[in-house]
């Protein structure tokens, strides 16, 4: 009988005692935030586990300056293992997505020795991937690439130097289409071309858009950044969809099948075009890294979204973006899920505008979602954490309200911007400010140095 009631208060203590786990998701900007804040604030009885398919942490700004050959990978990179504090436990794993109903992360068991772990409270900051659609889905030797990793990065650099080469040995020209009419497509044919010009080697670019060019930017940086882009040679095809990608091979170069499309960039004109292109980049969008699945969401458009934000304070079931990023309360928890965040690139966080400043013509406020940044990663991936510890010590938890420090957009020689969105900024001032904030959001001293020294001389 003594030796019955010792086991079963054995076990009773064991249960009482087993640590609270928190998983963080992802290794990236948010994700280090997160665990930092949580490794100083949560007390010993806390288990705390950071996911990353990768044991490094990766300036993903920097990487059309990689995929251009301007800065070695070393200097965008550092591992996990130097950044977290030491009471974080290291899992390398792939995410393949989340089970809310039995608190599961979901992983690939190829890579981990596990499918799944559980957790008791969890932060997602598994950051966002560009949107491929068919027919164009990057694969090997498809002639399609992308800027999601630094992997990708360093494979567009090198096929790209390698086609340049061989094109120059056989006197042709190689075409390089990148696809997108954003930030990302803007910085990334800059550098290519650079790469190119730089070494006069025989290159064509070219730039496809769905809509209009930086579409919702101020008149003024669209017109300097096209501005710059065409003196550069680069040719720029507005309002059109990619039908058809015909890679190139020992049969002939590549070409694209295009469709003009009308100013909304929806409904087609029935023109049809044929663009040449021997590779390919895809800068057309992007999408939540980790998708969310059909069996715990609904899908929410924006006007659901604001008019459920509006009529209630109270989080509504856990929904998502239709591009995957998940919605989330003030709180930065996923709706209907107390013990979830999500933060960065995978959350949906609300901002709320007024559509008039004139109080006799104020109307209900307009829902948009925070832009995807650096600083609003770094930013919520605190607050995230924070709030989590809140939580945990029965605290009350704080609205998450980033003040924005503003953008730049660099395009190797040109740049455009506006720091505290009030301010405009452009040429080398703008691009020595991008590199220098790249080096101070960077990951060790070492890559804070050379980004400096990057941002002081610039490239020739």
């Amino acid at each position: 009988m003594h030796s019955t009631n010792s086991a079963t208060n054995s076990a009773h203590t064991k249960v009482m005692f087993s640590p609270t786990r928190i998983l963080i998701a992802g290794g990236g900007y948010s994700g280090l935030a997160a665990a930092r804040v949580i490794a100083s604030r949560a007390n010993l009885g806390v288990k705390i586990t950071l996911i990353d398919r990768n044991p490094y942490a990766t300036a993903m700004p920097l990487l059309p300056d990689v995929a251009a050959l301007k800065i070695p990978s070393s200097a965008v990179t550092a591992p996990l293992s130097q950044l977290l504090p030491s009471r974080v436990n290291f899992l390398q794993a792939s995410i393949q997505g989340w089970d809310f109903s039995h608190s599961r992360v979901l992983l690939d068991s190829e890579m981990s020795d596990c499918d799944s772990i559980e957790y008791d409270h969890l932060i997602i900051s598994t950051g966002s991937r560009t949107a491929a659609r068919p027919p164009l889905i990057p694969a090997e030797n498809s002639g399609i690439f992308n800027l999601d990793s630094l992997d990708s990065a360093m494979e567009l650099g090198n096929e790209l130097y390698k086609s340049l080469l061989k094109a120059e040995k056989s006197g042709e020209t190689l075409h390089i289409v990148v696809s997108g009419g954003g930030y990302t497509a803007v910085e990334t044919i800059a550098n290519l071309e650079y790469l190119a010009s730089s070494r006069s080697l025989p290159a064509e670019f070219t730039l496809i858009c769905r809509s209009s060019l930086l579409r919702n930017h101020d008149d003024w940086v669209v017109q300097r950044l096209e501005k710059y882009l065409i003196s550069r040679k680069i040719r720029i095809i507005s309002n059109c969809s990619i039908l058809e990608y015909i890679n190139s091979d020992e049969n002939g170069p590549g070409s694209l099948k295009i469709e003009s499309l009308d100013e909304s960039g929806q409904n087609s004109i029935g023109k049809i075009t044929i663009c040449p292109c021997d590779l390919m980049v895809l800068a057309s969008g992007v999408e939540a890294s980790v998708q969310p699945g059909e069996s715990a969401f609904t899908v929410a458009s924006p006007t659901d979204s604001a008019s459920a934000a509006l009529t209630s304070s109270q989080p509504t079931m856990a929904s998502s973006l239709p591009d995957g990023r998940l919605l989330v309360d003030p709180f930065l928890r996923v709706r209907g899920l107390k013990n979830v965040f999500a933060v960065g690139d995978a959350a949906g966080i609300e901002v709320f505008q007024q559509k008039s400043s004139k109080p006799s013509m104020a109307s209900k406020p307009s829902v948009e979602y925070l832009r995807r940044s650096v600083n609003f990663a770094i930013f919520s991936g605190k607050a995230a954490g924070n709030n989590l510890c809140n939580q945990l010590d029965s605290i009350e938890l704080k609205s998450f309200n980033p003040v924005d420090p503003g953008w730049i957009l660099p395009a190797h020689g040109e740049s455009a911007g506006k720091l505290f969105n009030k301010i405009p900024v452009c040429g080398s001032t703008g691009l020595r400010l991008h590199y220098l904030m790249c080096g101070i959001r960077n990951f060790s001293l070492k890559n804070l140095l050379y980004l400096s020294a990057k941002a002081c001389k610039l490239f020739p």
